[in-house]
């Protein structure tokens, strides 16, 4: 009798099975809109919850979201990537961003994928990073270490100069955040 016969497929394609499906089910932490349904998006920085009361910290371009920092389950970093043309060869190829504030850098690793919702639209592709970097499942995270690179993250991000985001050799730039406590309000509830 022939493998493939059997009711479950082999151990290696149902572990990518499920490698695959998690990821997929981890990409869309962000249910629900930023914005109320058919109303006019604003160009810039907002903070605010989605309709499970997760916050995010978010940049618009009046369309759609560029740029999204979202807590949950699971921690979120969505970015229009700059080469909308590049596509990844397997839907589990990493992808890399650099994010710079004009007195430092940071680099995410994370992977390219199609928008799940109205504010990230399904015809942009975004680079998107779990849980910040870390496995979902690791006890790890969340935990000191975690905290410590969630505290360099905000802090990065809070250089009050404009953040130039980079990848596949393209780049945009997106203002300053000018929102009053940002950093505060968002860490009280991540």
């Amino acid at each position: 009798m022939s493998h493939w016969s059997k009711s479950r497929p082999p151990k290696p394609y149902f572990v990518n099975g499920l490698a695959i499906a998690a990821l997929i089910l981890a990409a869309a932490p962000y249910r629900g809109s930023l914005a109320a349904e058919g109303a006019p998006r604003s160009t810039g920085w907002t903070l605010s919850a989605d309709d499970q009361d997760h916050p995010g910290l978010s940049y618009s371009d009046g369309k759609k979201t560029v740029f999204l920092v979202a807590c949950g389950r699971p921690f979120a970093i969505w970015a229009a990537y700059p080469d909308p043309s590049w596509r990844p060869k397997k839907a589990t190829d990493k992808a890399y961003i650099a994010i710079e504030n004009g007195k430092s850098q940071t680099n995410l690793t994370g992977v390219l994928q199609a928008g799940t919702s109205d504010d990230l639209p399904a015809n942009t592709t975004y680079f998107f990073q779990s849980d910040l970097g870390y496995d979902h499942d690791s006890s790890s995270t969340y935990g000191p270490a975690w905290q410590k690179r969630e505290a360099r993250l905000f802090d990065f991000l809070e250089s009050d100069r404009a953040l130039t985001i980079s990848g596949a050799g393209k780049a945009y730039v997106l203002p300053a955040i000018r929102i009053a406590d940002w950093k505060a309000r968002l860490k009280k509830v991540c």
